[in-house]
């Protein structure tokens, strides 16, 4: 799934009244089942009425909710649902009761995929080759065929450099889509406070009860990369929500190897974390790619 598009009407939306919701996701799979719910983001709770969730059986690549029944002033999220392949799409949408969505009625808005990203200016370990040692430049410097240091190969060259927007919502909901800043003292190794999106995972030997549950939601297994286990950020306790809102540009990056689908072990501001696969990047991301 890489890009969905969706419109609201009418205009202006009163408590109880029925606000409907249009719009197609450009690639479904047809013939895989979705799950399409929205929830109140502050309490965790579905509070729609009259249904909290509806299921469909893609038949063709476009589908229309309607007549769903949103209380006013509440922030709701929009997820669409699809774990076995590509994992959980969501948006925000505001109602105000005798105002319009925070979209706007009959506006298209534009999600994409989830993206394991670094903010701007983090700061990655690479192999100088003119001084010959090792040291951390901000992500947006590195160029293809830069070595970066990896955490099992030695180094190995970049391949492919993504770049991407980000909205971040600055307050303290814990969602997949945003920022989150991991810093000392809860990780000591952190040379530097690290902000990476709510999809991109660290790189730990372990995981919680809840954890594992809650990664199993999202990709439909625990992933491992080089021995070490995937902790995506925004189930991670253990940092916290960024608390500045507003756009920020996100990097991405996928080093040489003969396996499409592979990643490694690389480090960012002291920290073990992902990177990217050609695959996700290529395929999945939406990034603009910089050569």
């Amino acid at each position: 799934m890489s890009v969905d598009s969706f419109f609201f009407s009418p205009s202006t939306v009163v408590s109880g009244q029925s606000f409907q919701v249009g719009g197609s996701v450009i690639d479904l799979n047809i013939g895989t089942e979705y799950v399409i719910s929205f929830l109140n983001p502050n309490t965790g709770n579905i509070t729609i009425d009259p249904t909290s969730s509806t299921t469909i059986t893609a038949t063709s690549t476009t589908y229309d909710l309607s007549s769903l029944n949103f209380a006013s002033g509440v922030g709701y999220l929009f997820s669409a649902d699809n774990t076995s392949v590509d994992g959980v799409y969501t948006i925000g949408i505001t109602i105000s009761s005798g105002s319009s969505p925070t979209f706007g009625a009959n506006t298209n808005v534009t999600i994409q995929n989830p993206v394991p990203c670094f903010k701007e200016d983090s700061k990655i370990l690479v192999f100088n080759e003119t001084l010959e040692k090792e040291e951390y430049i901000p992500i947006q410097d590195i160029r293809v065929g830069k070595l970066v240091k990896t955490f099992q190969h030695n180094y190995v060259k970049v391949e492919i450099i993504g770049k991407a927007q980000i909205y971040n919502s600055g307050d303290k909901n814990r969602i997949l889509h945003r920022l989150y800043q991991y810093s000392n003292p809860k990780f000591p190794e952190i040379v530097e406070p690290l902000i990476l999106t709510g999809g991109h995972s660290i790189l730990v030997d372990e995981l919680t009860e809840e954890q594992q549950e809650e990664t199993r939601q999202v990709f439909g297994s625990i992933l491992e990369t080089d021995g070490k286990i995937h902790l995506l950020s925004f189930l991670n306790e253990d940092c916290e929500p960024y608390e500045e809102k507003g756009n920020f540009t996100i990097y991405h990056i996928a080093l040489e190897n003969e396996n499409y689908y592979a990643n490694y072990g690389i480090y960012a501001n002291g920290l073990l974390v992902e990177s990217c696969s050609k695959r996700y990047l290529f395929e999945l991301s939406n990034m603009e790619f910089i050569v």
